[in-house]
């Protein structure tokens, strides 16, 4: 599923495809710079595989921020995108959210035996990421696992309550104000780096404005308050 945001729309509009976990942080970032210029952007969020799929089939989309740098490298390998253009614009952090946990997490890990929440791996990294966290053997017992089309997807099965537990990204529980004793945070040894890309496909006087403040201390800010990492911010 893809859920659209528009900022302004107008002729020029700067149409961006964006992880669905970074959604929230570009919204509030687009949200700081529409003050101060007269840039327009058209948002569709969803997981990476599923736009990368799209992207190579002609849509129309300017910039592509991946969840990933494995999808931005393919498009780039397909001729799709400027090349001096791919950039790590933050690092992702993976989550296990158990909402009702009233045990300590050693007694969850070898008592729990029930659905398991988690971001389709073939299609979202946060998804793979999870993936790799259960293969480590964390769960004494093999959780059923629940498979969304991306972490927002995921988050609203764990929200409503439809799964007890489930992998999403910091971010969600930071922006949805969840108490830190409710989620636990794997070693980052666990799972492959999240290393989020941004990919201009079609260069925009918007995706200039936008990227050049993302660079900026007050653009950093912003990313860092949603929880992502910034410490490799560049090119892959």
């Amino acid at each position: 599923m893809i859920l659209s945001s528009d900022f302004g729309i107008a002729h020029a509009s700067t149409r961006i495809a964006v992880a669905a976990n970074f959604k929230s942080t570009l919204e509030a970032l687009i949200t700081r710079i529409s003050v101060e210029t007269n840039a327009h952007y058209q948002v569709s969020s969803g997981s990476s595989g599923l736009f990368y799929a799209q992207i190579i089939n002609g849509a129309p989309f300017d910039l592509f921020f991946s969840a990933d740098t494995e999808r931005p490298l393919a498009l780039l390998d397909k001729k799709i995108g400027h090349p001096d253009s791919l950039w790590i614009y933050a690092s992702g952090r993976l989550a296990l959210w158990v909402p009702k946990r009233a045990i300590s997490w050693n007694k969850l890990f070898s008592q729990f035996n029930g659905k398991l929440a988690l971001a389709n791996p073939k299609f979202a990294p946060y998804g793979r990421a999870a993936a790799e966290v259960i293969q480590t053997g964390l769960f004494s017992h093999h959780p059923q696992p629940i498979l969304g089309n991306n972490v927002a997807q995921t988050f609203q099965f764990i929200l409503t309550g439809n799964t007890p537990a489930g992998f999403v990204s910091v971010t969600q529980l930071l922006d949805a104000g969840i108490s830190s004793e409710k989620y636990w945070l794997p070693d980052a040894g666990l799972y492959t780096d999240i290393k989020q890309s941004l990919l201009v496909i079609n260069d925009t006087p918007g995706s200039r404005r936008l990227i050049a403040f993302m660079k900026s201390e007050a653009g950093r800010e912003i990313i860092l308050q949603h929880g992502y990492l910034t410490e490799q911010f560049s090119s892959p």
